[in-house]
């Protein structure tokens, strides 16, 4: 399983990737940066849903090894004997 600090980390990096296009549609639209309080509260609110995907997908990883494990202790199918 990956650690709790993989998770933030790929949530990190993630939300930077975000800001950075986030900051490019600016320039494109407004011809500069403006640091307003709304992109501040709903980088807030991204954040926490950026955090539990990764959160999320690490737990999907997680279930994915078990069941690989799983059908290669018991082969790719039971035969009833």
């Amino acid at each position: 399983m990956r650690s709790k600090r993989k998770v933030f980390m790929d949530a990190l990096l993630t939300a930077i990737l975000v800001c950075i296009v986030w900051q490019i549609l600016e320039m494109v639209f407004y011809g500069k940066v403006q640091p307003r309080i709304v992109d501040d509260v709903i980088w807030i609110i991204l954040w926490r849903y950026i955090y539990l995907a990764e959160r999320r997908k690490a737990e999907l990883y997680k279930d994915m090894e078990k069941a690989t494990k799983k059908r290669m202790d018991t082969g790719w199918r039971q035969v009833d004997r």
